[in-house]
């Protein structure tokens, strides 16, 4: 009985951290504030349409780049 309460208590877990991830990702998008996160080597690891239209390239041009080329 403890391990199937345990797996519940995981799903349940996993679905709100779903959840969590699917607001973050459409607060992400859908800000008119460019929001960009880089790496601790500096690499572009996500930027939203805002800031691809600030640095004035694509968003598959952005991402996965050093930051400096565009800063």
């Amino acid at each position: 009985m403890e391990l199937s309460k345990m797996m519940a208590e995981q799903e349940k877990t996993h679905i709100q951290l779903s959840e969590s991830n699917e607001v973050l990702n459409r607060l992400i998008e859908e800000s008119p504030f460019g929001i960009m996160m880089v790496s601790r080597d500096k690499k572009i690891l996500r930027i939203n349409n805002a800031a691809a239209i600030i640095f004035g390239h694509q968003k598959d041009n952005i991402e996965n780049q050093i930051c400096h080329g565009f800063i």
